[in-house]
């Protein structure tokens, strides 16, 4: 992930775009066309992600420098304990050095649960070929799993995604304007998807 894709909407490109910074977020003022919002929600995405990465990265430096309980970050910070953990296993398996352009936080979820560092190199390689999705991806990896006997074809695994902690925040802020907003409902879909995975394989 390169540090460059954090957003700058100060850029002369993004100003055409009618953006309007301020201390809590931003304002898309009216007259904003269709292509400006695209390149807005863009460089906003590859922030969030490069976020994610970041924040993971800091949690196990955390963990692994001062040697302190993740329940006392969990207590500071508010996030839950499932997700500083599963944070703390993306930066440790997936490090700087494997993250390849293409390689979403999403993407890094599922390469995290395979062992073989040669094995992700493959699976981050095929990704930058062929762009696959996170889900995709996860598949991959059970494929493989099963294919090397580290899994049985109907074992059920739900992996540490903090998708509950998540279903919990979608539902107590779920209104008629979430549910009409299309790239909303698009971010929960995806956020919720290991849930769903989950219920196909009973």
């Amino acid at each position: 992930m390169d540090q460059n894709q954090i957003v700058n909407l100060e850029e002369s490109s993004i100003k055409a775009a009618c953006v309007e910074l301020t201390g809590k977020g931003l304002e898309l003022k009216r007259g904003t066309s269709l292509e400006g919002w695209r390149e807005v929600w863009g460089k906003l995405r590859s922030a969030d992600d490069f976020c994610r990465f970041a924040i993971a990265d800091c949690v196990a430096y955390f963990q692994a420098e001062f040697r302190l309980p993740l329940s006392e970050l969990a207590t500071s910070s508010g996030i839950d304990l499932t997700t500083l953990r599963q944070m703390s296993v993306v930066s440790q398996r997936v490090p700087l050095s494997c993250r390849a352009s293409k390689l979403t936080y999403a993407h890094a979820q599922a390469v995290s649960e395979v062992e073989s560092r040669e094995r992700q190199m493959e699976l981050i390689q095929l990704n930058e070929e062929e762009n696959l999705k996170p889900s995709e991806l996860r598949a991959l990896v059970r494929k493989n799993e099963i294919e090397s006997g580290e899994r049985n074809p109907g074992e059920i695994v739900f992996a540490p995604f903090p998708a509950i902690s998540k279903l919990k925040t979608y539902i107590a802020n779920i209104s008629p304007s979430l549910l009409n907003d299309e790239a909303n409902r698009q971010k929960w879909k995806q956020e919720l998807k290991p849930l769903a995975d989950f219920y196909a394989q009973l």
